[in-house]
């Protein structure tokens, strides 16, 4: 008679609480040696439970150290005293005083949890959570924008402090239990795959939806795609696409089309906005803008001003493409910002091995959730603002093979060190991760920044002749010249690029044969002090046409290991190589 097992709770590792489907309640304690015992509670002496029905789940009261005290809750209809407790000795209700007002409907009551922290009991029923302050008195309904469905099954996250609530057919809500509550708009764009918007750093975390996993960066933000054009046109017909257009985009921030004017090839950027509050956002200002990440990633004093009036970021650096004003978004329904990303914006082709790496940076604005920070450095800008989102940029020639100069397959990038953000020297680690790049990669290090004792600190890597280094330079100094008398070539960037190069004239580079991860570590690093790497990526010879490889390299703290920054790496092969 006693039914099935439905509901079930451990109290501490050998005491276990469980319900049945006929109203009975027992306690099986583990008595060690000789097993575990059962003992019958429904039926108490000093006061049986008067119900009998689906016992639908069970709460620890967590107020009491004897682990004895329980509430339950009951499914079905027919009386309203859905909630009671057992003190380890009787049996009371603890659904409110019928008429009082404040008492518990009578519907199904299907989950049931107590707060440890603040001893306040929840209930989720088949009209939406009800709380108690006073042990099940009075109670009261948590609305707080819980749409009106069934409410299956209640969680309090302990350390998060949420409580969560899972709906019929109506998704999942959470409620912050602490102070200050939330506000009614949060708006945000991911930082990774894994971010929710919680300002929760998720920054080199492996990533559970791709075998073999792979770490998510906060420079590779998935709520920033970019549509580059084919000649077979866009994947989009239009740039008004909603996130389930957004989600199947193929990204191709790997490979940003640029070409030497005419003609202009424009790229579509698309911005995934959120909003995680429980009302709607109305008015939402989505700012993009992008740099050249050679030149470093500061943006100009005073730019918030900018972002919230919605004005172009000021100076040479940054290119802003734009202001979107989206007009609302729904509670839990994302909305895309489109924008325009003009080759005339981005390094003409020759330029490229260079000057190839650009990052884009994304600022949300609103009156119901203002963007107010002031941090200057992106990378600590967008792992702290839940309202910032950043996307590496690697340029391509629109069309043919991949630009010159270059010497046999390789191609040339330049990538720059940075000790901006650091107040004192400090020591850094370059982690090169190529386990998805079989081929070669060579790092020409300036003198300043070269490790003191390579064989300890670039364990992995062979020191090679500075011939490659001498002929490239040759080259790419002329055309640098000749773009830059030619007006197609910034000044501030030629400037940096010439001084560079001369930086590594008699630097030989450092070699790491890909399918692994590596470091050079312990490089010590000036606050303020930036620095430029050349890397030559060579494929194996005789890859195939078509294939395509990636690398990370990422700056991390040596002592504390923490990230401090990166790029990934497409390798795309147009032409045979070796």
């Amino acid at each position: 008679g006693s039914g099935s097992a439905f509901s079930m709770i451990f109290a501490s590792a050998t005491r276990l609480f469980v319900g049945t489907t006929t109203g009975r309640v027992f306690r099986l304690d583990d008595a060690g040696a000789a097993g575990w015992t059962v003992t019958r509670l429904d039926n108490a002496a000093g006061g049986a439970l008067p119900l009998a029905g689906l016992v639908s789940d069970i709460a620890v009261d967590w107020s009491d150290g004897t682990r004895n005290s329980i509430y339950i809750c009951f499914g079905g209809v027919g009386d309203f005293r859905h909630v009671w407790r057992f003190d380890g000795a009787a049996w009371a209700s603890r659904s409110g005083t019928a008429g009082s007002g404040t008492q518990l409907l009578d519907v199904e009551h299907n989950a049931i949890q107590f707060d440890a922290v603040t001893g306040r009991v929840y209930v989720g029923a088949d009209i939406g959570v009800w709380e108690t302050l006073d042990g099940g008195n009075n109670w009261a309904p948590l609305q707080n924008g819980l749409p009106d469905a069934p409410v299956y099954d209640l969680q309090v996250h302990p350390t998060a402090r949420l409580l969560r609530a899972a709906l019929h057919g109506r998704g999942l809500f959470e409620w912050k239990l602490d102070a200050p509550p939330l506000a009614d708009v949060e708006l945000f764009v991911r930082d990774t795959m894994l971010d929710t918007g919680r300002n929760v750093n998720t920054d080199g975390r492996p990533d559970p939806s791709v075998a073999p996993t792979t770490p998510v960066f906060h420079y590779l933000g998935p709520n920033i795609k970019v549509d580059v054009p084919t000649p077979l046109g866009y994947q989009t017909p239009t740039t008004d696409i909603d996130f389930v257009t957004f989600n199947d985009l193929v990204d191709g921030s790997s490979g940003v089309g640029t070409n030497a004017p005419p003609p202009t090839v424009h790229n579509r950027v698309y911005v995934e906005v959120h909003n995680r509050g429980r009302t709607d956002a109305t008015n939402v200002q989505v700012m993009a803008a992008i740099t050249n990440a050679a030149t470093g990633l500061m943006l100009p004093a005073g730019y918030t001003a900018n972002v919230i009036a919605g004005t172009p970021l000021p100076g040479p650096k940054w290119i802003t493409l734009g202001v979107t004003n989206l007009p609302e978004i729904h509670a839990g329904f994302p909305r895309i910002a489109s924008f325009d990303l003009p080759s005339t914006s981005l390094p003409l082709p020759a330029s490229l091995p260079g000057n190839s790496h650009y990052c884009m940076v994304v600022f949300l604005h609103s009156a119901q959730d203002p963007f107010t920070s002031t941090q200057r450095n992106v990378d600590l800008l967008t792992l702290a603002d839940r309202k910032v989102g950043q996307k590496n940029l690697h340029i391509v020639e629109f069309v043919g093979t991949p630009p010159p100069p270059g010497t046999g397959t390789g191609m040339w990038v330049m990538l720059l060190v940075s000790g901006s953000p650091f107040r004192v020297k400090r020591l850094i680690d370059l982690v090169i991760d190529a386990r998805q790049f079989p081929g070669t990669l060579q790092f020409v290090i300036p003198p300043a920044l070269f490790p003191k004792n390579p064989a300890e600190q670039a364990v992995g890597f062979t020191l090679r002749s500075n011939t490659v280094v001498q002929r490239w330079l040759n080259r790419h100094r002329e055309d640098a010249k000749r773009l830059f008398y030619e007006a197609k070539y910034p000044e501030e960037q030629y400037g940096l690029l010439v001084q560079a190069m001369d930086a590594v004239e008699r630097q030989s580079p450092l070699a790491l044969r890909g399918g692994r991860a590596a470091s050079i570590r312990a490089l010590t690093l000036p606050p303020k002090d930036e620095h430029a790497i050349f890397i030559r990526i060579d494929p194996p010879k005789d890859t195939k046409i078509g294939s395509a490889f990636s690398f990370d390299i990422f700056q991390q703290d040596s002592k504390t290991k923490r990230l401090l920054g990166g790029s990934r790496y497409q390798v795309v092969v147009n032409r045979p190589a070796g």
